[in-house]
């Protein structure tokens, strides 16, 4: 009996103990979440700058163009530069593609207003998939946003049957920030002072060894994706409903293949029925490795330079391509 008394107890102690261990590593993971998600906390600030860019332009443009997809267009197209160069009142949301196409647009299109320009920039290859997975980086980058808010969204929003998903903390990710704050270390590549401008444009300084290759070569076709086209479909459907206007612009990236363009052509061939597409000369190709920084879709100032003054006439002219065009390049090809 004794044996038996000391049991219950033991398990009654053990219980809140227990309890308190689950509050306490629900409290950390939350405060890491909210707190320690570099990449969140970047992408964040990016969009408050965008927004308060977007309000500045407002006041004497009652109708702007909504540039929006990965940080290839985040760190291409230079929103001062197509003001003052073009004429065109462009505020970028652009974000880490890692996010999701769904996040980036749900976010993007807060600023959407009517007879404003939605200029949909997501790159190929989140556009070729036929299928699409929740990022859980995405469903970070809300709970720093909005919190624990379950609020509608028209392309993403939090689900509250995955609340003990948010709620868990990534034990790596954590303790690599730990060790970076006890070493001094930067938390993350990118940081607000050095890289952010006040118009949104992410300026990238960092140079690393890039491959590249000018040799011709085969470039397979690129089509539209079933995901992708769902998204477009829906940004379209979204934009009538609001009195906007959407289209499609292709980043430029780093690529040394003259048959790309080629390949990028078909893309836009399926989107073509969807959305218009602006008619950017470098049809997502630039040839200049000295123009490019930490990554092939990443442009130093000479790159973005070069991407934002290929893309301000098409915008301030608009200019767009058509079928039998973008039909003649697609079967154009160097040996």
């Amino acid at each position: 009996m004794r044996t038996s008394s000391f049991t219950l107890r033991s398990s009654a102690g053990t219980i809140p103990v227990l309890a308190l261990a689950a509050v306490l590593s629900a409290a950390f993971s939350w405060h890491a979440k909210r707190h320690w998600q570099v990449e969140s906390a970047f992408f964040s600030e990016a969009i408050r700058t965008s927004e308060r860019y977007a309000g500045s332009l407002r006041a004497e443009h009652p109708h702007l163009f909504v540039v929006f997809g990965g940080s290839t267009s985040r760190a291409s197209w230079i929103p001062s530069v197509l003001l003052d160069e073009f004429g065109v009142p462009v505020v970028n949301f652009g974000l880490h593609a890692g996010f999701g196409p769904h996040v980036i647009t749900e976010l993007a299109m807060r600023e959407a207003k009517p007879g404003d320009t939605i200029v949909v920039a997501f790159e190929p290859a989140i556009l070729a998939r036929d299928e699409t997975t929740p990022p859980t980086g995405g469903a970070d980058l809300f709970l720093h946003e909005d919190g624990l808010s379950f609020r509608p969204g028209r392309f993403f929003r939090l689900d509250p049957a995955h609340l003990v998903q948010y709620l868990q903390g990534n034990t790596r990710y954590n303790l690599i920030m730990v060790m970076k704050k006890l070493r001094r270390m930067k938390p993350y590549r990118y940081t607000v002072a050095e890289n952010l401008h006040e118009d949104g444009w992410m300026e990238v300084h960092e140079r690393r060894p890039l491959p590249f290759d000018s040799e011709p070569r085969p470039a397979a076709p690129i089509r539209l994706g079933a995901a992708g086209r769902d998204l477009l479909l829906s940004i379209r459907d979204e934009c009538d409903r609001r009195g906007c206007r959407a289209v499609y612009a292709l980043p430029p990236r780093l690529e040394g293949n003259p048959n790309t363009p080629a390949a990028y052509a078909s893309l836009l061939a399926d989107i073509l029925p969807i959305l218009p597409v602006v008619r950017d000369p470098l049809l997502g190709c630039n040839p200049h490795p000295d123009e490019f920084a930490d990554t092939a879709q990443h442009p130093l100032r000479p790159g973005a330079l070069r991407a934002s003054r290929s893309l301000g006439p098409a915008l301030a002219d608009g200019i767009f391509w058509d079928e039998q065009s973008l039909v003649g390049m697609m079967f154009t090809s160097t040996p």
